[in-house]
């Protein structure tokens, strides 16, 4: 009986560590139960709040070099021709600053097929009908001396005419060279940053109690930090931002068993960054704010607010740079009807707020606008007579091959009058 007692102290030391170590290693598995808990709540309100986000539909359809291949309606009016609508295909590679149309204008009296080309040194056109696929090409730099060079020309073109060209064509130019903000936006889906983040949160973790201020407001939170290397961490993190990294901390604060703040700080090469996403305490509805910097020189904040109904969905965005010591502010917000389509944009650098329809398509976006101008990000036009309104339906990707073709100064006379006649009047160019 005696032996059988021996096991008493091994259980009164069990108990004692229990007691001891029980309670700290309870607390951690409960507060790392309630992030991952957290964290799929958060994911969903999320999903919830941004399901009628137009933007998203825009991001499905982003290409980060510009390439997208749109069916455009358009009409516009000239004094000497009238309404002239057009049917065409565009192409657009807008890192590489190329462009390609093709297809059919209409004006009260013709119909011509065309297919026109433009990247920064020329632009050329072709018809089927004018002259049989071959396409003319001018070259912006060289267009007065080329066209000089055309036999008899100097008759019938005065040197005002040919100033007022050269302008237009310069001016084509600058368009065509305009540098389009084409940010590296990462293909990363949800369901990614879901399993990471709920990856992390399964790791080991130090846990502390802390408050932080969010909204004007000091909330007692508890804190789980996680410090992490590896590889399939930093593979979704190198897609994210498209920097290498070798170590980070996450960081999850817990507010009421929500999750209203994370934080990723870490170092690339040598150069050290921190972001912070604060969710607040209801996510579906509170402001959401981003902030973080790279390095000393370089800093960013965003917050986003958004409202929805049924048939009405709004969002803001207020976005400041800072880099090398100059700021910059973007700011925008837009109301939008999933229903029918009926979006109004607004932005400080618009002088009226655009007016246009938005909506989502099989394989792509569907845009109908008063004036393509504006759209383009030209300043809108005063008038009903000078807008130009269409509708543009645009899918992801394009191929533009650029075109071989005979130059101005290789014209002859005839090829001259007959592009004149034809594709110049369309474009806006008329002997006078």
């Amino acid at each position: 009986m005696k032996k059988r007692r021996y096991w008493i102290p091994a259980l009164l030391i069990l108990v004692a560590l229990a007691i001891l170590f029980g309670g700290a290693a309870g607390q951690k598995l409960s507060a790392k139960s309630q992030l991952t808990s957290a964290l799929s709540q958060a994911f969903s309100q999320l999903e919830t709040r941004f399901r009628n986000d137009p933007l998203l539909i825009l991001l499905e359809n982003y290409d980060c070099e510009g390439k997208y291949t749109a069916d455009l309606e358009a009409a516009t009016n000239q004094e000497m021709l009238g309404t002239i609508t057009y049917n065409m295909t565009v192409a657009t590679n807008l890192k590489a600053h190329q462009l390609t149309a093709k297809g059919i204008a209409h004006t009260q009296n013709q119909e011509i097929d065309l297919s026109l080309y433009m990247d920064p040194d020329f632009m050329a056109v072709s018809s089927d009908e004018l002259v049989a696929g071959k396409y003319y090409g001018i070259t912006y730099d060289t267009f007065s001396s080329d066209l000089r060079k055309i036999p008899l020309l100097n008759a019938i073109v005065s040197d005002a005419v040919l100033s007022r060209w050269d302008a237009s064509l310069q001016s084509i130019q600058k368009q065509v060279s305009r540098e389009y903000p084409l940010p590296q936006i990462p293909q990363l889906k949800e369901d990614e940053i879901r399993k990471l983040l709920l990856g992390v949160a399964a790791m080991p973790c130090q846990i502390q109690k802390t408050d932080i201020v969010m909204g004007g407001e000091t909330l007692s939170c508890t804190e789980l930090c996680y410090t992490i290397s590896g590889e399939q961490v930093a593979g979704v993190m190198s897609r994210l931002t498209g920097e290498p990294y070798d170590s980070f901390q996450f960081s999850f604060y817990l507010c009421q068993d929500a999750l209203v703040r994370f934080s990723i700080s870490g170092t690339t090469g040598d150069t050290p960054f921190q972001y912070c996403v604060d969710l607040n305490q209801n996510p579906l509805q509170n402001p959401l704010t981003l902030t973080g910097s790279y390095g000393s020189a370089k800093s960013l904040s965003v917050a986003v607010s958004t409202q929805s109904s049924e048939n009405r969905y709004e969002e803001a965005w207020d976005v400041r740079v800072i880099e090398g010591g100059k700021e910059q502010d973007h700011s925008f917000s837009f109301d939008w009807n999933p229903q029918t389509g009926a979006l109004i944009f607004r932005s400080p650098q618009l002088s009226a707020p655009m007016s246009l329809n938005f909506q989502k398509t099989g394989n792509g976006l569907r845009l109908e606008t008063r004036d393509l101008r504006s759209l383009l990000g030209q300043q809108p036009q005063s008038t009903v007579q000078s807008r130009i309104p269409g509708t543009l339906t645009i899918s992801k990707g394009s191929t533009i091959e650029t075109p071989v073709y005979q130059n101005l100064d290789q014209w002859s006379m005839q090829d001259f009058l007959t592009l004149l006649a034809g594709a110049g009047s369309l474009i806006g160019i008329r002997l006078e």
